[in-house]
């Protein structure tokens, strides 16, 4: 079925919806946004650079997985007239020596401290959506 790249986007960006259809998503919020927010229509923020707070639960007997991230949505130039709309995405922990690090991790959880994903989001054929991601934990 294909999906247009800005709907991908505001379904995997906006922390308001993610509960919605992310069983795992115990709590997603922003903590904090800033910058501009070109963007605001995909991720409904207000800017396009978040931290965010990702509560993940886990199959028995693992502990739930706590992120505090640090994410950056924009929308990259055409590399040649006509090309198609893409975006790129970046979510990485936060430094551990950052304030929103120093608060206690949640019962019955870990707090993951090296994670990163970056992701390539254009436009394919026939309205579909195509991305290509790089993760690490």
């Amino acid at each position: 079925m294909p999906v247009r790249v800005e709907s991908f986007l505001a379904m995997t960006c906006s922390t308001s919806s993610r509960q919605d259809w992310d069983e795992t998503a115990k709590e997603f919020r922003v903590i904090s946004a800033e910058g501009l927010a070109e963007l605001r229509d995909l991720h409904g923020e207000s800017g396009d650079h978040q931290t965010i707070y990702w509560l993940m639960s886990t199959p028995f007997p693992l502990p739930s997985r706590e992120y505090l991230i640090h994410r950056k949505l924009c929308k990259l130039p055409p590399l040649t007239s006509g090309a198609p709309r893409s975006y790129f995405k970046i979510d990485r922990a936060l430094d551990p020596s950052a304030p929103e690090m120093q608060a206690a991790v949640a019962r019955r959880a870990v707090r993951v401290s090296d994670y990163s994903q970056y992701s390539l989001i254009w436009e394919g054929v026939g309205g579909t959506t195509t991305v290509r991601t790089v993760y690490s934990e």
